[in-house]
Order: C-alpha cells, then sequence, then structure tokens
C-alpha cells in the first residue's frame, strides 16, 4: 500500500512545487514500506535521514520562492516548517536512540499525515493562489537548487542528494 500520493486536493497548480511534493510523498512511501517489511535498521535510518534531507530542502526552496515574491504568510508559513522540522528532529532522535519500531512508524505517518493534510492543503495552496494573483507565470517558476541552498547555509552541507529521483540506489549500496 502506498498511503501517500498526489491527490486532486494537494496540487497547487505550480509545478516546482508538486514535483517536490511528489517526490516527498514516494520518500515517504519508502520509509513506511522499509519499516513495514522490517528490513535492516540501518536502511530505515538511511531512508529516514534522507526524507529529513529532502524536507528540510523542500522546507528552504519554498521559503526562498516566498521571499521573492513578497508573499505576504511568509512568516506564518516559515514557522509552520520550524515546527515540522522540530517535530521531525525528534522522532529522528527516538530512531537513533531505539531504532525502527512501531512506535517510530506510526509517529512518522502521523507526522507526514498531518503535514500532508494540513500544510500542503492549507498553506502551501495559500501561497500558489499567492504566486499566481501576483500574475507569475508558474510554469517557468524555478526553486532554488540543493546546491545553493547548501551554499548560503539554508540546507546542511552534508545532506546527501545522490538519491534524489529514488531510493533504489540506497537500496543497492545497502546490499
Amino acid at each position: 500500500m502506498r498511503p501517500f500520493s498526489m491527490t486532486p486536493d494537494l496540487v497547487t497548480e505550480i509545478p516546482a512545487i508538486d514535483q517536490q511534493h511528489s517526490e516527498l510523498f514516494n520518500l515517504a512511501n519508502e520509509v513506511v514500506d522499509v519499516a513495514d517489511r522490517q528490513l535492516d535498521p540501518e536502511l530505515f535510518r538511511l531512508t529516514l535521514s534522507f526524507l529529513v534531507g529532502y524536507t528540510v530542502y523542500h522546507f528552504a526552496a519554498e521559503e526562498a520562492v516566498m521571499a521573492v515574491v513578497g508573499y505576504d504568510g511568509r512568516g506564518y508559513h516559515a514557522s509552520v516548517h520550524a515546527r515540522l522540522r522540530a517535530e521531525v528532529a525528534d522522532i529522528v532522535a527516538r530512531v537513533q536512540q531505539q531504532g525502527p519500531c512501531e512506535e517510530s512508524k506510526a509517529d512518522i505517518v502521523l507526522l507526514l499525515e498531518d503535514w500532508i493534510m494540513l500544510h500542503v492543503r492549507e498553506a502551501d495552496r495559500a501561497l500558489a493562489r499567492f504566486v499566481r494573483a501576483q500574475a507569475i507565470d508558474v510554469k517557468t517558476l524555478t526553486l532554488p537548487t540543493i546546491a545553493s541552498l547548501k551554499s548560503c547555509g539554508a540546507v546542511p552541507a552534508d545532506f546527501d542528494d545522490r538519491f534524489v529521483g529514488g531510493l533504489a540506489g540506497l537500496r543497492r549500496e545497502q546490499s
């Protein structure tokens, strides 16, 4: 079962943001899949770590767009990102201490469902409405690259982005 997918109510109609959301949902499904199948605990930690890193990147990219377009809801939106980053950090710390377990998997699923249901449907779609109201061509709107956000410190320098686009390479590396 793939619990996280792009449904019409999650589409922002900004292709660059929707692509990143789709990537996040795929990564979330990978984390849940690894946990469900009780694969190697190290693989679980790596997939979770990658999801967390990509989420940090995504939030930083959105915040950069908000700054460029002068989004009036930027402060609130960024505070939601900060809260979600803190919750994720707590879960990751527990996983590092306890290893993958049903409790940590449930925490991850609940957080992702909360993020998808509330953040994307409400905050990200509000940002998208603002961008479209500014007559910005959303089809050509680009998000900052991982490298550019690393260089300004918005994304940790140690974020390993080799697996953007899928974790198949990570699974092969662990075999």
